[in-house]
């Protein structure tokens, strides 16, 4: 009997100790879900607050460029209304005194290239500095290809020039002059309503384009991939009223394709200006130019009236670009900005 008890006694005794390892094993395993847990909740937690971090530091960036954007811009906009233009570029006068001068001399030599003070902004898209942290380049659109009153020629060279398949320059052309002449004559290799209803695409405007991007419209140009890769048309060209090319302002490639120069004489010419403005058409035939022509409205050593403007900022690159134009004789408008827009940024596809 006692023997019994005893052995009761010692069953009792085991299920109540494994009893007990069971309830551990179950607090262990939940102890392990529960760190587990807590450790996702902790990592998505920091996941948050590092994104809200970026996404607020974004922010007080993007505030910081649109500041000093505007601060730029209206800096501008006043450099241009009340200082004079000559052939080397913007004059900037340290006093008033020295405004005034600057002002008589513009006007008593409109064409000249006399140096009117120690300070000017060229006008060639050479980069400058504002501010801590924004770059500015300020090109002259008599400086760039016109795309609505460039001659067949140059626009020929122009797109042999970005690398277009010499069998595609005339009809690309064509289409051009006949997406922005008033009327609705095809030219040979060229496009008019019909042709666009074909295609499915708006009819063209008739008209002269705004922006070099709306070229991208006319038919068959989307689809060289030679023009808009990395802005390629967009450097040398412009889309406006502005007739002719300066001298002072026109980049390597526009000389190339405006005055027929070789790469090596462009670059030359470039580098013989920033020291001696050129004066007339014939400064270029020293440097073997074949297409320089004694037209006056074709080659003028003095800008325009109309400056496409770009700025960009630093650390981001993100680049924005505007194009300006002054306008002294408009009774309520003394200038106006035709368009402005966001570009790729310079991080982002590395030009």
């Amino acid at each position: 009997m006692t023997d019994l008890t005893a052995m009761g006694a010692q069953e009792t005794s085991g299920h109540a100790t494994r009893a007990l390892r069971r309830e551990d094993g179950f607090a262990l395993v939940a102890a392990l879900w529960l760190a587990a847990f807590l450790a996702l909740a902790a990592s998505f937690l920091a996941l948050w607050v590092g994104r809200a971090t970026e996404e607020a530091r974004l922010l007080r960036q993007r505030v910081a460029e649109e500041s000093e954007l505007a601060d730029a811009k209206a800096a501008i906009v006043f450099s241009f209304l009340v200082s004079p233009l000559s052939g080397r570029g913007l004059e900037i006068a340290p006093s008033l005194d020295g405004l005034r001068a600057a002002v008589q001399l513009a006007i008593a030599q409109p064409f000249g290239s006399d140096a009117v003070g120690e300070s000017f902004v060229r006008l060639d898209d050479l980069p400058y500095r504002f501010g801590t942290a924004t770059e500015i380049r300020i090109q002259d659109a008599r400086g760039l290809i016109n795309l609505n009153l460039a001659t067949r020629e140059e626009l020929m060279r122009m797109l042999a020039r970005l690398g277009v398949d010499q069998d595609k320059l005339d009809p690309l052309v064509a289409k051009l002059q006949d997406y922005v002449d008033p009327d609705d004559l095809v030219r040979l290799n060229g496009a008019e309503r019909e042709d666009y209803a074909r295609a499915n695409l708006p009819p063209p405007p008739n008209a002269l384009i705004r922006t070099v991007w709306e070229a991208s419209r006319v038919l068959g140009w989307r689809s060289e991939a030679a023009l808009w890769n990395k802005g390629a048309l967009a450097e040398i060209a412009t889309a406006t009223s502005i007739v002719g090319y300066n001298l002072n302002t026109a980049p390597a490639p526009v000389l190339e394709i405006a005055a027929g120069m070789t790469r090596e004489a462009a670059v030359q010419a470039v580098e013989f200006r920033r020291k001696t403005p050129l004066l007339t058409p014939d400064a270029l035939t020293g440097f073997g130019a074949p297409y320089v022509i004694s037209d006056p409205l074709r080659f003028i050593p003095f800008p325009s009236d109309a400056f496409r403007v770009t700025f960009a900022f630093r650390p981001s690159g993100r680049r924005v670009q505007m194009m300006l134009a002054v306008t002294p004789n408009a009774l309520e408008t003394p200038w106006r900005i035709d368009y402005q827009m966001e570009l790729a940024s310079v991080a982002g596809n590395g030009a």
